[in-house]
């Protein structure tokens, strides 16, 4: 197959292309111009077409893919956590940007198109989150992702090209931002530092990056109906439950403070989601724990990972 992956050496995007390798794909990586990521993309020119491409200019993809290709997977996306969420002119770039990118799907011959969404697009939610939780998006970052899956999913049918939005629950792993509380408290706990957290008595769920693109590959592999599809696990616990797992894990000697650190304006916000939907339509299920996620990490870096 010939794929197209925007956002190539972002956490998800480096997943998905190490995993389509494994097969005799061509993969156009998409990049920033001038990234400081792109020398793991160089390790394997057979495969892999680099474009150097910044989001203003995705309109003009189709000068540098000659398709036919099969899957655009749309991972990129600017100021996506902190602060940057609340920055409404950043996220309405994104938008604009994807959906260019979008408009373009036939003068590169795709079939198929990834939206990469957000648990953010439902907001905040007093209960289980499915499919068909009415969206109610508290963040620039959230409202921009939904209002681009929504044109976007209009522009897709209209034209006879599949679509889906994988919207994706708090996906952990190595390669993650440094500052997500998984991979800053792992650090510091294989360090015996000082850790510091809310109370941490909301309710969380937690995905390794691996499960999550299984996920996706099998909508496509398995052409499951348009739309979107909750990723995340089956395990939905009290927080504070999985920090202690990271600690008896690393048998660490971190001193843990709860409730050093205050909960955002918004109050204690649970996650719940349900994966019935992907699980009645394809035949996926997680398959590694939260504990064995967190021991390849440390196994990863202890310097023993690939």
């Amino acid at each position: 197959m010939n794929i197209v992956i925007t956002g190539a050496t972002s956490f998800i995007g480096n997943k998905l292309l190490r995993a389509y390798l494994s097969d005799e794909n061509i993969i156009y990586a998409v990049i920033r111009k001038q990234s400081k990521k792109k020398d793991f993309l160089k390790g394997h020119p057979a495969q892999i077409r680099i474009i150097e491409l910044d989001m203003e200019d995705y309109g003009r993809i189709g000068e540098y893919i000659h398709g036919p290709c099969d899957i655009l997977y749309s991972l990129a996306w600017e100021g996506a956590r902190g602060k940057d969420r609340h920055n409404q002119s950043l996220q309405q770039k994104n938008y604009q940007c994807t959906m260019e990118l979008i408009s373009q799907i036939h003068t590169i011959g795709c079939g198929a198109c990834v939206l990469a969404g957000s648990q953010a697009e439902y907001g905040i939610v007093d209960g289980i989150i499915s499919e068909e939780t009415e969206c109610n998006p508290t963040t620039a970052y959230g409202k921009y992702k939904w209002k681009l899956y929504q044109e976007a999913f209009q522009y897709c049918t209209s034209n006879g090209i599949r679509i889906y939005e994988p919207r994706f629950f708090s996906l952990y792993g190595e390669h993650d931002y440094e500052n997500t509380l998984v991979s800053a408290a792992l650090q510091k706990m294989l360090k015996n530092e000082r850790c510091e957290f809310t109370e941490s008595t909301q309710y969380w769920n937690y995905l390794y990056i691996d499960d999550a693109v299984k996920a996706v590959m099998l909508l496509l592999q398995q052409q499951a109906p348009d739309g979107v599809y909750n990723i995340a696990s089956d395990d939905t616990r009290i927080l504070k439950d999985y920090i202690m797992e990271m600690y008896q894990v690393t048998n660490s000697r971190s001193d843990l403070k709860f409730g050093s650190i205050a909960y955002p304006p918004e109050g204690k916000v649970s996650i719940k989601p349900s994966i019935k939907k992907i699980q009645g339509i394809v035949n996926w299920a997680p398959e590694i724990s939260f504990e064995n996620g967190i021991r390849k990490m440390v196994f990863y870096d202890k310097g023993d990972g690939k």
